[in-house]
């Protein structure tokens, strides 16, 4: 028998480490215990068989004049210049990805639908891509053949090249975004349904709306655009569960849920609980609101983004009422904490710091904080329900830097996993619907704009010359 321990934090410092290690039960049966990637991580292959560019194909690979620094040298959109044309060579290297899984003796496989390689062209009317779609049907006839759940993204950040510049100009900050992005969802339920019995829609749309077309350091590099884009990530959410619940629904037999991006967000003082609020309502109720809650942005949030003087999108009562319940359970993915205090000349009069006592990683932004955790998950729960939208942790995970083999000694991860995994069984004890956990990563890959700097993966890859992944 299996049992997990957990670390109870003593709280009011939110800086302090102090633990208490009490021994919890199992997991229950049928709880989904899987690993996790994305196409683009990981795939390579970006110019065969027939797939399209997408906008980290154009990122990546850009290094214009005005990407000369100071000193002349080439200034590259992601570190070393690094792009994901090989990454783990899964494209054609599908069969090593499943015996990696039935070693870890996984229950589910979280993947993503690489758009290009279905659509190189963004719609089905220009062409589908039948090598594409027979890769994913192997993807998920193999998934099943070996007892192992599908739980596939439909997009995880890879928007073919062709709808970001010619179909919708600006890609998700157009609103015609909305419609483009149902319509291949629904080419994707149509091709891959009949098996496929779990969906996320859009992976993580705070991250690359806020990053990819506000501030501009990631794919595809525009600026200043983070409310019109958030806004439409949810009305193309909506829209393709909609389409799915009522086209697909009754015979498919699926769910279709999203993944959001959440940090913990912790005062620093009780005077600042309202900040820490308001902050967790710009990070994860701006979607979590309008599809699980009331259907509309909460109060609180169009009060925050006026007083900062700027314009939030409305919805209209029809699309309030679509809003309302469109998914059928909460995709959470979750690393770190912040501490949360006042600062008057700051967005939104907060800012977002960390505690130097809790441990560092691979990754700047990322400190293990497994009581945070823990914290998050009973929040979502009181505020949105668990029961009703049972929740399933798609991702979570620690890094390494890229120091070569030493990387193999990772009891950091090891820790991090069990602390982490140990929180959630508490969160799970206190009332939360858990109904699974995804590890990122199944293997180390392309870490977006930080290239291969970074490892995440419970398999190290080597990325010198041909590629060869070690067990650890």
């Amino acid at each position: 028998m299996i049992r997990f321990f957990f670390f109870s934090t003593i709280f009011g410092d939110p800086c302090g480490n102090s633990r208490e290690v009490i021994e919890v039960s199992p997991f229950p049966e049928g709880f989904l215990w899987g690993l996790a990637t994305a196409s683009y991580q990981i795939e390579g292959s970006w110019r065969e068989d027939g797939r399209g560019n997408s906008i980290w194909d154009d990122y990546s690979h850009y290094w214009g004049k005005e990407n000369i620094n100071v000193n002349g040298e080439q200034r590259c959109n992601v570190d070393k210049c690094h792009t994901g044309d090989i990454a783990c060579d899964s494209y054609k290297q599908w069969n090593r990805d499943l015996a990696l899984l039935k070693n870890t003796n996984v229950k589910t496989y979280r993947f993503s639908l690489s758009w290009s390689r279905l659509l190189p062209y963004g719609t089905e009317d220009l062409g589908v891509n039948q090598y594409g779609v027979e890769y994913y049907n192997k993807m998920i006839n193999d998934l099943l053949e070996n007892d192992i759940v599908p739980f596939v993204t439909i997009y995880h950040w890879d928007l073919p090249s062709e709808v970001q510049n010619i179909i919708a100009p600006g890609g998700w900050v157009n609103s015609s975004i909305s419609d483009i992005f149902a319509d291949y969802a629904e080419f994707c339920f149509r091709a891959f349904g009949d098996r496929v019995k779990n969906w996320i829609t859009l992976n993580e749309p705070g991250i690359f709306v806020d990053q990819g077309y506000h501030e501009g350091i990631m794919a595809p590099g525009m600026k200043g655009h983070m409310l019109d884009a958030r806004f439409n990530t949810i009305l193309a959410h909506v829209k393709a569960y909609r389409r799915y619940d009522s086209k697909y629904r009754a015979t498919q037999k699926g769910q279709v849920g999203i993944t959001l991006f959440s940090m913990w967000n912790e005062p620093e003082t009780n005077q600042e609980n309202q900040l820490a609020a308001l902050k967790m309502e710009l990070d994860l109720g701006w979607w979590a609101e309008p599809i699980f809650g009331s259907g509309d942005f909460a109060p609180g949030l169009k009060k925050m983004i006026a007083d900062a003087g700027k314009n939030l999108p409305t919805f209209t009562d029809e699309q309030i009422a679509l809003n309302k319940g469109a998914s059928d359970f909460f995709g959470l993915n979750h690393y770190t904490t912040r501490i949360i205090r006042a600062c008057n000349s700051c967005e939104f009069e907060l800012e977002e710091v960390e505690c130097d006592s809790w441990p560092t990683t691979g990754s700047v932004w990322l400190r293990p904080v497994p009581w945070g955790f823990e914290k998050l998950l009973e929040f979502i729960h009181k505020r949105w329900d668990t029961d009703k939208y049972p929740l399933y942790v798609t991702e979570n995970g620690a890094s390494s830097k890229d120091d070569g083999l030493q990387d193999l000694n990772d009891q950091f991860r090891v820790d991090y996993y069990k602390t982490y995994v140990s929180a959630m069984k508490r969160a799970m004890i206190n009332g939360v619907n858990v109904k699974g956990y995804m590890a990122w990563s199944l293997m180390d890959n392309f870490e977006w704009a930080r290239g291969y700097t970074e490892r995440f993966g419970v398999h190290w890859v080597d990325f010198n010359g041909k590629i060869k992944i070690l067990t650890n």
